[in-house]
């Protein structure tokens, strides 16, 4: 467990995203294929997902980025995904994620532009 000492409600997630076809979501599923294999077994690398019907129970559908962030910031227990430049210009929590050496990373300008600079884009 990366977080021993937080407490964690037990409470539903509510998955806010945007419907349609988006870079952000294929960017997305494309690191977590590369975490963890079997999420391109079961879900494949996508920018338009079929949603899996344990998941449509708590996902929201909003028309673009900023309805995202703004029901994420206005809904308790809701996460989502966002833009770099619009989490920052919405003051939108980010949270840090564990690279592959295990290493919590923030997201700010160097480290996105790091993370492209190995990115395969096939």
């Amino acid at each position: 467990r990366l977080n021993p000492f937080i407490f964690f409600p037990s409470r539903p997630i509510i998955i806010a995203t945007v419907q349609g076809s988006s870079g952000v979501t294929w960017i997305l599923q494309s690191a977590l294929s590369s975490f963890n294999p079997s999420w391109t077994e079961s879900f494949g690398v996508t920018s338009n997902p079929t949603w899996p019907a344990a998941v449509n129970s708590s996902l929201i559908l909003l028309d673009n980025f900023v309805s995202v962030a703004q029901f994420v910031q206005a809904t308790p227990y809701a996460i989502g995904v966002v833009p770099f430049p619009t989490s920052q210009s919405m003051g939108v929590v980010v949270i840090s994620v564990a690279n592959r050496a295990g290493t919590m990373v923030a997201p700010t300008l160097e480290t996105i532009s790091a993370a492209a600079g190995g990115a395969s884009f096939t």
